[in-house]
């Protein structure tokens, strides 16, 4: 573990000293007047000083996710028990004091207190009727703490809802978090090895990422041995079933009982925490934060930071180029420059063919994906065809009922996935047009165009080159959907089976007799469910991609592409704005040059030449920041002791 805690020591420098480099670039771009740096560098910046990390708790219920948080925060706040509990989504973030509130789907808040918690939380409350009545739908329970003890610094967690049959509703609650986090926890307990709902579920958040981070629970319940032998038959599972599709097929067992008792006494703390094996948990959290998001954290600021420096110093030689040449030299690199923005500004302003053709390619991907999703929410589609299998298997009228219950949710998710394909596929689209556009414009303030060169030299950079431009351009989820993408809440309501009136009346039947009722009534339940199926597939259609007739609001996929084609237009106006402006500065700069005294043409030129070598001491400090990040390419592989 010493290596592990070496690794995550250079990780810090690192990204203290990346942090520093882009306070570096910005200040010396605005002392030197050079273009303006990209909004997207100073989010990194902000980003890295934060320096926080999401990550979503899920598994089946009655694992221990609450208890578990409890214990790393390092008292009881979140609501649990032996049953099933939680019944909201709790996001539980360290803050300067405490505090507690409900934050809905509009953004309004409702402010609580800690005893209000299980009131509002708890699916045993719920099921009792206890829970207060509201008029909106909650997003998730605030719960800010001043402090979590047992977790790394600025990572917040998003407890959910366990998963199971007797509360099928909360999949698509937990689903619709997934994409919002860097990192998912799936809790396991030592009872015993994974079950079916949980590999089906795996393979559910797999379609959004491969980044899970797996933990074992309740090892104190059990002889070391016992629970020992559940994890290697666990990790042994995960290999078989998932192989290179999950980031990592490491355990991580934990006590939370243990590491609960940890907190409350700081002379049995060490002795706790060691039995407990959080150490080893937490530097592994650590560790896997920093391989699946803080590593590309970094290269995209890193790489983003060297296009710009590449770009500016290509002004800087400008200028001083500008500064050495004759007078019929300086007129052509005007007439040149000058050239370029009318060419630019033609081809990118409102009526131009470029911009044009980049519209029409999007609303073409907007048009095949609600297709898509369209054909696959009709009675015949590929939805449909899935559940008519499962229906087609049921055997009893008992599990007609149960499956009339699931059916819903796994309607709902089989649409929503349908939804991410076309929006993914929107998105890398448009991040795609402009790529163009963006290298177009970084020319424009440059000397030499043919000069310049944006490449990216290391295979690592390389890498992350798509999710940086899907950052730059404007087209992540994040801004392209804002309030909408935590907002996604596909309801549907199905009426229950007629046949359950009817299994009362056959139970003293024969044995063949009953027999024959039940391949009726299973028979008769096939085709209620087959109703409902359409009935479900009609309401969702309604709420993805049809147009309401009351109130005229389009579907949710409708929306989704409108607001993607409307930020693409308004990323190419600003950018072009932006960009014509800073042409202009310079062209202006070039012409007042070329009026300058002998002297004054001589300052110029020395402090140009100074302003180049400062600007190149930043570009060494990229350089080796790059280096430092490639030998730091993955963290060193740490598995669990073995006993």
């Amino acid at each position: 573990m010493s290596e592990a805690n070496g690794f995550n020591e250079q990780v810090e420098e690192i990204r203290r000293e990346t942090i520093s480099i882009l306070g570096d670039l910005t200040r010396k771009a605005k002392e030197f007047e050079l273009p303006k740096p990209p909004e997207a560098l100073e989010h990194y910046r902000e980003s890295l000083e934060e320096n926080t990390y999401k990550v979503l708790v899920v598994g089946e219920a009655k694992t221990g996710k609450s208890s578990f948080i409890n214990a790393l925060i390092g008292r009881d706040v979140l609501p649990a028990n032996v049953r099933v509990t939680t019944s909201q989504v709790f996001n539980v973030r360290p803050a300067g004091q405490e505090a507690f509130r409900i934050r809905f789907e509009d953004d309004s808040l409702q402010e609580l207190t800690l005893d209000d918690l299980p009131r509002y939380g708890s699916q045993v409350l719920e099921d009792a009727g206890e829970r207060p009545e509201l008029d909106q739908i909650i997003r998730w329970i605030e719960v800010d703490e001043p402090e979590i003890r047992f977790l790394p610094p600025g990572v917040s967690l998003l407890d959910t809802p366990g998963l199971g049959a007797l509360y099928a509703a909360h999949a698509q609650i937990t689903h619709r978090f997934v994409p919002q986090v860097e990192v998912v926890n799936f809790v396991l307990d030592s009872e015993k090895p994974i079950v079916q709902t949980e590999v089906e579920f795996i393979e559910t958040i797999l379609d959004v990422t491969s980044d899970i981070f797996f933990i074992q629970t309740k090892i104190d319940l059990y002889d070391e041995e016992a629970w020992r032998d559940t994890l290697r038959r666990n990790q042994e599972i995960l290999k078989e079933k998932f192989g290179d599709k999950l980031t990592d097929t490491n355990i991580w067992p934990i006590s939370s009982e243990l590491l609960l008792k940890a907190a409350e006494s700081e002379k049995t703390r060490e002795l706790y925490l060691t039995e407990s094996l959080h150490k080893e948990l937490e530097t592994a959290l650590e560790a896997f934060l920093f391989r699946v998001a803080g590593w590309g954290r970094f290269a995209e600021a890193i790489l983003l930071a060297d296009r710009y420096r590449a770009s500016a110093r290509q002004t800087l030689s400008g200028r001083l180029a500008g500064l050495i040449e004759d007078r019929k030299k300086r007129e052509d690199i005007q007439k040149q420059a000058a050239d370029r923005r009318r060419q630019f500004e033609s081809d990118w302003g409102p009526q131009g063919k470029k911009r044009r053709e980049s519209v029409d390619s999007i609303r073409r991907t907007a048009a095949q994906g609600k297709k898509s999703i369209r054909e696959a929410l009709q009675p015949n589609g590929r939805i449909a065809a899935a559940q008519r299998e499962k229906i087609e298997s049921i055997k009893s009228p008992k599990k007609a009922e149960s499956f009339n219950q699931t059916m819903p949710d796994e309607v709902v998710a089989a649409a929503l996935n349908e939804l991410r394909k076309s929006t993914n596929l929107a998105e890398k689209r448009c991040s795609e047009l402009l790529g163009p556009f963006l290298e177009e414009a970084e020319t424009l303030t440059v000397f030499d165009p043919d000069e310049l060169d944006l490449t990216v030299q290391t295979r690592e950079m390389r890498d992350t080159q798509y999710k940086l431009w899907e950052k730059v351009r404007g087209t992540s989820r994040e801004c392209l959907l804002g309030s909408w993408g935590r907002s996604i809440l596909v309801s549907v309501t199905l009426a229950p089976l007629a046949i359950a009136a009817a299994l009362g009346g056959v139970v003293l039947a024969t044995y063949y007799g009953w027999k024959s009722t039940n391949w009726r009534l299973t028979r008769t339940a096939q085709g209620e469910l087959n109703r409902n199926l359409d009935d479900a597939l009609r309401q969702v259609r309604g709420q993805l991609v049809e147009t309401d007739m009351e109130t005229g609001r389009n579907g949710l996929a409708d929306e989704y592409f409108a607001t993607l084609e409307r930020a693409m237009l308004e990323q190419i106006q600003t950018i072009m704005k932006q960009k014509a402006q800073e042409a202009r500065a310079e062209h202006t700069r070039l012409m007042e040059d070329g009026n300058l005294s002998d002297q004054q043409r001589k300052d110029s030129i020395e402090r140009t030449k100074r302003q180049l070598d400062e600007w190149d001491e930043i570009g060494k400090a990229i350089e080796g920041m790059s280096a430092k990040l490639n030998a730091l390419d993955r963290p060193p592989a740490v598995a669990p002791a073995a006993g």
